[in-house]
């Protein structure tokens, strides 16, 4: 292993290039990339806090939305699919892509692809094992 160790000559060749260096910068009114300072990080002033000093002012919360109401007809995306029958969504892609036998039945529309939650409820039990 070669190590390197500075003499006083490559000390005073540093020195001098970083002064010519500064001198540049300071003819051409800018400073090189690799000097260049971060600004400081800054909170945002300004209407946040207005917005969270009404917040806290309002007296009534606004009403809960609704959970939609689930039936046997109703639709589910690739990813709510998934989360139903507790699998990853790729898993249902490839299932669909190798058309592999015993698959969830699902819709195609158009390019969409939906599962009805009756068909899934159904299909689990069809696929239930008991020991």
């Amino acid at each position: 292993m070669i190590v390197f160790t500075p003499t006083q000559q490559h000390i005073d060749a540093i020195a001098t290039l970083l002064i010519h260096w500064g001198e540049w910068e300071m003819e051409h009114g800018c400073k090189l990339k690799h000097r260049a300072q971060k600004k400081p990080h800054r909170p945002v002033k300004g209407p946040r806090k207005k917005i969270e000093a009404s917040r806290e002012s309002s007296p009534t919360e606004s009403p809960p939305i609704p959970k939609p109401t689930l039936t046997s007809s109703t639709m589910l995306t690739n990813a709510e699919a998934a989360a139903f029958i507790n699998v990853k969504p790729g898993t249902l892609d490839s299932w669909r892509y190798m058309q592999r036998e015993g698959q969830p039945p699902y819709h195609k529309l158009g390019r969409l692809i939906r599962y009805r939650l009756g068909e899934l409820e159904s299909w689990l039990e069809s696929n239930r094992v008991e020991s």
